[in-house]
């Protein structure tokens, strides 16, 4: 019987160690491909290009540690196993130390984040790759530019002098996510002047910045940027309960971008 139980935790054994081998390699491969496309962009990767280094090197130190915990069982190694236990507890206390790290780093790290996102918001219509990248993080984080949506009148489309009709808008993954369906929701939304914009200001926006709503998420769940992408995914949209609001946000938008319009074809004296 204990012969039994001994094969049957060793098969747990090596399947855990299987499924953390597994989960290193695609950390790792998404690792080296994020640092790949940072160098590709130049400066604007940059943060790209170092976030990947932060995913490469714990990947590696996953994958090896998966083998390891195999080999070791398989062969029924106890210095390979002694190892693994001690690696194991120094990555929980240097976890432990890095969370510690952070938190008391989070001043500073939050005034490079916010420079960064910045410089992001200024070249956000200059590559593709970063423009998906900026839109997917104020998707998932439902946040607007580094401190607030104000953060995009440092975009030469976005700013309230611009010429066309993006003038004194935000992107649409600003907007929440029940009025995405109105591509124009961002539209004007900026303008001071405009009373409707004014009220499409809270209606329409996620209000928060985006670095703030980064380190709340990571603070109230270190896998909430996982798992609440997952849930905010798989939720459904009840078109009826978002109707009436949604058509107003549609006519104002339109009724903003006709006065857009009618004051680009105004002539200059």
């Amino acid at each position: 019987m204990a012969k039994y139980l001994l094969w049957l935790l060793k098969i747990l054994f090596v399947s855990f160690n299987y499924i953390v081998f597994m989960i290193g390699s695609c950390l790792l491969g998404i690792g080296v491909y994020s640092y790949l496309e940072g160098r590709d962009l130049g400066d604007a990767g940059f943060i790209l290009t170092n976030a990947s280094i932060i995913i490469i090197i714990p990947s590696c130190f996953i994958v090896l540690l998966g083998l390891g915990g195999i080999v070791g069982a398989l062969r029924d190694n106890k210095i390979i196993l002694i190892l693994y236990l001690g690696v194991v507890l120094l990555a929980l206390v240097i976890e432990g130390g890095i969370i510690a790290y952070f938190m008391i780093a989070k001043p500073s790290l939050t005034d490079v984040l916010i420079t960064v996102t910045d410089n992001f918001i200024v070249q956000y219509r200059e590559d593709n790759d970063l423009r998906n990248a900026i839109d997917q993080m104020q998707t998932l984080l439902q946040c607007c530019g580094a401190t607030g949506p104000n953060d995009w009148q440092m975009n030469r489309y976005f700013n309230c002098t611009a010429p066309g009709v993006e003038a004194c808008g935000v992107p649409m993954s600003c907007c929440k996510l029940e009025l995405r369906i109105n591509s124009q929701c961002g539209y004007g939304v900026l303008d001071a002047t405009n009373p409707l914009a004014i009220d499409r200001y809270g209606i329409n926006l996620n209000t928060d910045g985006c670095v703030e709503a980064l380190f709340n998420t990571i603070q109230d769940n270190p896998y909430a940027l996982y798992g609440g992408g997952i849930r905010r995914g798989n939720n459904k949209i009840n078109p009826a309960a978002i109707n009436s609001q949604n058509k107003s946000g549609i006519q104002q938008s339109r009724h903003y971008v006709n006065q857009q319009e009618l004051k680009a074809q105004e002539p200059i004296w």
